[in-house]
């Protein structure tokens, strides 16, 4: 998933769309917001080592041409539930499983 830091005065929604940009060359129309997160990781003396607010939002691709940027050597789309046999964060997991939640919410 495209993510990255934002710009000083940056409104987190534009960040968002701005990194699918930058990284896939995609433009992406935001459908919601998925979740707020906190992640903290420390060092090996148990030390904060960095502390990230994460803001995930759900958005649509406008098109289908990825383009992908110095940052990214690959890409691949994959089913929700093939997140748990992926090397991914923990982070990363929690969000899709967020997804899927949501997802089947609205289905019901």
């Amino acid at each position: 998933m495209p993510g990255g830091l934002l710009e000083v005065g940056e409104d987190p929604e534009e960040a968002a769309k701005r990194e699918v940009r930058e990284e896939l060359g995609l433009e992406v129309a935001t459908e919601g917001l998925l979740q707020v997160a906190n992640e903290v990781i420390k060092d090996e003396q148990g030390r904060v080592k960095y502390h990230f607010i994460l803001v995930d939002y759900l958005m649509k691709p406008l098109g289908d041409k990825i383009t992908l940027n110095e940052e990214s050597d690959e890409y691949a789309w994959f089913e929700p539930s093939a997140i748990e046999q992926l090397n991914t964060t923990n982070n990363t997991r929690m969000i899709v499983r967020k997804y899927v939640e949501t997802r089947n919410k609205k289905e019901n």
